[in-house]
């Protein structure tokens, strides 16, 4: 089985919850800060997470769905630079 998220959000906040490999659930509230989502980034990462779905999502929350897939974009693409560099050395 994947490790899989499901996001539930709103305009103040942003309800994960993470299903596990073994079945281990994970719930955690974000707050919708900049700093909060890149954390949430953070935490969907180290708990190797392949896919999200969303609820309830409204105009707003579609604006804040973006900044977070614009900035989980930003990290792949900085990792991979990373990797790139390690390589060429």
């Amino acid at each position: 089985m994947r490790t899989v998220s499901g996001l539930d959000v709103h305009k103040d906040s942003i309800f994960m919850c993470i299903l596990g490999e073994q079945g281990k659930k994970t719930e955690e509230k974000f707050g919708v800060t900049t700093h909060e989502i890149k954390r949430m980034g953070l935490v969907m990462k180290s708990l190797y997470v392949h896919d999200s779905l969303e609820g309830c999502v409204s105009q707003s929350d579609r604006d804040l769905l973006k900044q977070y897939t614009k900035m989980t974009d930003m990290y792949e693409t900085q990792k991979q630079q990373c990797i790139e560099s390690m390589v060429e050395m």
